[in-house]
C-alpha cells in the first residue's frame, strides 16, 4: 500500500495538516497586536483541498483541471492576502503589518498540496 500510493499522499496529508496547525497561529502583526489565520475565516480554503484530498485517499485518477485549480486558489488567495496586508501606507510611508509564522506555515502547506497535486498527475501521464 505504501508502495502503491508514494511521495505524493505523503505530501498532500502532510500538507493539508500543516495549513490546520497554521489556521491556530497568528498571521499578521500589527503593532502590538495579531491576526490569527481563524480571524481570516482561513479555513475557508480548506473546502479547495476536498478534492485532492479524495482522490488521494481513494485512490483514484486526478482530473487535471479540477486538481490544478483546487491547488492553484489557496496559493493564490494567500499571495493577494499577503500583498493587501503588508502594503505601504501611503500616509505613513511605513509598512503596517507583517506576515508572521502562521502565515509562512499556511503559504508552505498550500505549496506541499500543489507539489503533491502536480506529481500525481505526472504520474498518471496527463
Amino acid at each position: 500500500m505504501v508502495q502503491k500510493r508514494g511521495l505524493p499522499v505523503y505530501l498532500m496529508i502532510g500538507g493539508a495538516i500543516i495549513y490546520i496547525l497554521s489556521i491556530l497561529m497568528p498571521w499578521f502583526t500589527f503593532g502590538l497586536g495579531y491576526i490569527y489565520g481563524f480571524e481570516f475565516r482561513s479555513y475557508l480554503l480548506l473546502i479547495a483541498f476536498i478534492y485532492p484530498l479524495y482522490t488521494f485517499i481513494r485512490n483514484i485518477p486526478i482530473h487535471q483541471t479540477y486538481g490544478v485549480f483546487s491547488a492553484i486558489i489557496p496559493v493564490a488567495v494567500l499571495i493577494v492576502l499577503y500583498f493587501s496586508f503588508t502594503a505601504k501606507n501611503e500616509e505613513l510611508d511605513m509598512v503596517v503589518a507583517r506576515a508572521t509564522f502562521g502565515y509562512i506555515t499556511a503559504f508552505f502547506g498550500c505549496l506541499l498540496v500543489l507539489v503533491a497535486v502536480f506529481m500525481k498527475l505526472r504520474r498518471q501521464g496527463k
